[in-house]
C-alpha cells in the first residue's frame, strides 16, 4: 500500500510539475506577443519615419533639379544671344573691312 501511495505522490508531484511548466510557458508566450506588439508598433513608426524623410530628401532633390533646369535653360539662352552676336558680326566683317577700305582711299 505504501508503494501505492509513493506511486501516487509522485505522480501529482510530476502533475503539479507538468502543470506549472505549462503555466510558465503560457506566461512566456504572452511576454513574447506583447513585446511583439511594442516591437511591430516600433517599426512601424520607424518605416513611417523613414517614409517622410525619404519623400522630403525626395522634394529636395526635385527643387535641385527644377532650379538646375532653369540655370541651364538661361545659359542656352544666353548661348545662343551670343552665338548670334558673333554670327551677325563674322557676317558683317568682310563688309564692315570693305567699308573701311573704301573710305580710307
Amino acid at each position: 500500500m505504501r508503494d501505492s501511495h509513493e506511486y501516487h505522490q509522485a505522480l501529482l508531484t510530476r502533475i503539479s510539475k507538468f502543470e506549472s511548466s505549462i503555466s510558465e510557458s503560457y506566461t512566456a508566450v504572452r511576454k513574447l506577443e506583447e513585446n511583439y506588439v511594442v516591437w511591430s508598433e516600433y517599426v512601424r513608426l520607424l518605416a513611417e519615419e523613414d517614409e517622410v524623410h525619404t519623400l522630403s530628401l525626395l522634394e529636395t532633390i526635385q527643387h535641385e533639379v527644377e532650379k538646375w533646369q532653369v540655370e541651364m535653360r538661361d545659359d542656352l539662352t544666353q548661348f545662343k544671344k551670343s552665338l548670334s552676336v558673333d554670327v551677325v558680326e563674322a557676317a558683317l566683317a568682310p563688309l564692315l573691312r570693305n567699308a573701311t577700305e573704301q573710305h580710307e582711299e
